[in-house]
């Protein structure tokens, strides 16, 4: 039987070693809110790598998943005779739980694997998610450990059976059961999501004393502050982490169901089970933390309550794209500069809390992401389109789009040769901005133990990747980032 969820401690600074890192596998079936989990331990702090894949019309706030996992997941099914959707018939499904642990990726699968976990994962604590998971676990717990990752913090997702499947027959990817009349159809996808928690609960994650959670508690607004503070806790994240997954939560999602019971029992009773085991971990949790207070509110935090700024810093943020933190110092030097005249002006990535004159940053992001196609409809007329990227022929943000936005708003730009360049094509630019020092980022620690002859952070083409392959080739100590931010970039810095 499982035990109630302890606290979760973390080691200090594992920066390079995977035997130092924590690995957060986000488990559960297809539908079940794993999505949603996913991005609120985003939220509050792990690290989800990237690229994921981008969000869908039936997942439009975002799926927050590793490519890396979730193709591999598709060809190990593909080539055991399943769906690569991780449907199909139930003994063959069954078969993939059993015989996953026995799986041999090879020397090569394996070398490809590691590369992209060093290169992709450098946080204390990162995680990952694709239901197809459940199924393969035994395979990627052995690759971990091969690879010397020891530490591991699964996280269970759980939903009513009834509602999987009304959402799953809702979308029509039914993974070559199409055929199937409705009742053995609804009957089938139950099977199927017992599966999956079989596989789960069969497996060694009982033994690592996971984090159960049902989707349905998340989703209510009297416990979602106590669910997102639990998983807040057990990770060590701040209060203004929690409230912003707190505040992330719609909870107009559609959740709800059409009344219709699980048809089938054992289903039922495996369910019931594991959303016991949720409320137990949670009871806990709130008799440990009985003088927390949990506002069953989804805005928890509000800029400037009462009054309207006159300028505020918002950052362009699709949900699918990490590497818009790489311009969070640049926002805290401009909001540097403001308070050096006594301004206090708020740093934003919500469109809808912008104040006054909004200085716009990763403007390349509108009209680029789904979730930020309308992201400008949210602007004022004053609003500064502060432009970061090299201007060129060759630049893959110099579209038709960009350029009509640049000349329909105001413009900055942080380079006197962009200037030129954008004269060129009929954009005006009102202020050079160049970035420079500011007293706020006067905050790396300084290490006398240097074990670094090389440190790369930022993308990797095929050009950047050649020279870093020879620099290794040399000799030299090299460490690539691909997306590390704040305090565990600047631990690599020190």
């Amino acid at each position: 039987m499982l035990k109630p969820n302890a606290a979760w401690p973390l080691t200090a600074d594992p920066i390079l070693s995977p035997s130092a890192q924590i690995v957060v596998p986000v488990l559960g079936m297809h539908r079940s809110g794993t999505s949603l989990v996913t991005r609120l331990l985003d939220i509050l702090g792990v690290e989800l790598g990237w690229p994921l894949i981008a969000p869908y019309s039936d997942n439009p706030k975002g799926f927050w998943e590793h490519e890396l996992f979730l193709n591999f997941n598709r060809q190990i099914l593909g080539r055991m005779g399943v769906s690569t959707a991780g449907y199909g018939e139930i003994e063959k499904l069954e078969g993939i739980a059993n015989k996953s642990k026995d799986i041999d990726l090879g020397p090569d699968v394996m070398h490809l694997i590691e590369q992209k976990l060093s290169r992709g994962f450098m946080s204390p604590v990162w995680g990952f998610k694709d239901p197809r998971t459940s199924l393969l676990w035994p395979m990627w717990y052995k690759v971990f450990r091969d690879l010397g990752y020891r530490d591991f913090r699964p996280v269970i997702v759980v939903r009513q059976p009834s509602a999987v499947v009304q959402s799953i027959v809702k979308r029509g990817d039914f993974g070559g059961l199409n055929n199937t009349s409705p009742d053995q159809l609804v009957m089938h996808i139950e099977r199927i999501w017992q599966v999956y928690y079989q596989a789960i609960m069969k497996s060694n994650v009982r033994e690592m004393n996971p984090v159960v959670v049902c989707q349905e508690h998340l989703l209510d607004p009297e416990l979602a502050p106590i669910e997102v503070s639990r998983l807040g806790s057990l990770l060590g994240a701040g209060e203004a982490e929690i409230a912003a997954a707190i505040d992330w939560i719609d909870v107009t999602m559609d959740h709800r169901t059409n009344g219709r019971k699980t048809v089938t029992p054992s289903a039922a009773k495996l369910y019931d089970g594991l959303a016991s085991l949720a409320v137990n971990q949670r009871d806990k949790f709130v008799a440990a933390h009985s003088g927390s207070v949990f506002e069953p509110t989804s805005k928890v935090i509000e800029l400037n309550r009462g009054r309207t700024a006159e300028w505020s810093i918002y950052i362009v943020s699709p949900l699918n794209n990490p590497f818009s933190r790489c311009l969070n110092e640049v926002a805290e030097t401009l909001q540097s500069a403001f308070g050096d005249y006594g301004l206090s002006v708020p740093i934003v990535t919500d469109p809808k809390k912008i104040e006054g004159t909004p200085i716009v940053l990763h403007p390349n992001y509108i009209n680029r992401y789904l979730d930020t196609m309308a992201a400008d409809l949210d602007l004022p007329d004053t609003a500064i389109m502060y432009n970061l990227e090299q201007i060129g022929s060759d630049s893959p943000w110099m579209t038709k789009g960009y350029l009509e936005l640049l000349k329909r708003y105001r413009t900055w730009d942080y380079s006197e040769q962009n200037v030129l360049r954008l004269a060129d094509i009929g954009v005006q630019v009102e202020r050079v901005c160049p970035i420079g020092y500011a007293r706020v980022l006067d905050r790396i620690p300084e290490n006398h133990d240097k074990d670094i002859d090389v440190l790369f952070y930022g993308g990797i083409g095929e050009r950047r990747g050649a020279i870093i392959d020879a620099l290794i080739a040399t000799g030299l100590r090299v460490v690539v980032s691909t997306n590390l931010y704040g305090e565990s970039r600047d631990n690599l810095l020190s």
